[in-house]
């Protein structure tokens, strides 16, 4: 098994090792835009973790990016783009792409948006790791980008089947085992 990926070992992250048919991390580009001081020491490992992640989801070469912000901004989109009110965790929106547009470079998958103080307020009262969270969150921010969805039971159960797996490949635990345990 592969080291995990974890912030205390980021300088030389490991996972599925490239090779010529494989994406590399450097395949999978990451714009972080940052507006909430507590996120800065989060950039890096965010970065990493992105990459990491699409690679271990098997997404082809492309783009994201990450927007990390507080409740009171989230709550700005979250009312303006799903109709909620109030904040959330997570928010993603993908970058429709017109068929047959793949010869013009690599995949916009999208924007993910990640709300500090939800997220810290979610891993306290869950008994989750912090770290542990936010990596949850960021994968299933991806599989949205990819068209995932958990409307229903059975979507959630195969969005929550691609999640776990790629969060063991990162050397994370399942997150739904620790809910389970706390209900």
């Amino acid at each position: 098994m592969p080291e995990p990926i974890r912030s205390d070992n980021l300088s030389s992250p490991s996972g599925p090792s490239a090779s010529d048919e494989e994406d590399s991390p450097a395949d999978y580009i990451v714009d972080i835009n940052c507006n909430v001081p507590a996120w800065q020491k989060w950039a890096s490992p965010l970065e990493a973790w992105v990459q990491a992640s699409m690679q271990a989801l098997r997404m082809p070469p492309g783009e994201i990016s990450l927007y990390l912000t507080d409740d009171a901004d989230c709550a700005v989109y979250n009312e303006r783009f799903r109709g909620r009110t109030g904040p959330t965790n997570v928010l993603s929106f993908p970058v429709p792409r017109p068929d047959g547009d793949a010869l013009h470079g690599p995949r916009l998958w999208g924007d993910i948006l990640l709300s500090y103080e939800t997220i810290t307020r979610e891993a306290a009262e869950q008994g989750k790791d912090f770290e542990a969270h936010l990596v949850h969150l960021l994968v299933h921010g991806l599989l949205h980008l990819q068209g995932f969805d958990h409307e229903n039971d059975a979507e959630a159960a195969i969005m929550e089947s691609h999640e776990i797996s790629t969060l063991a490949q990162l050397g994370f635990a399942n997150p739904y085992r620790l809910d389970e345990e706390h209900a």
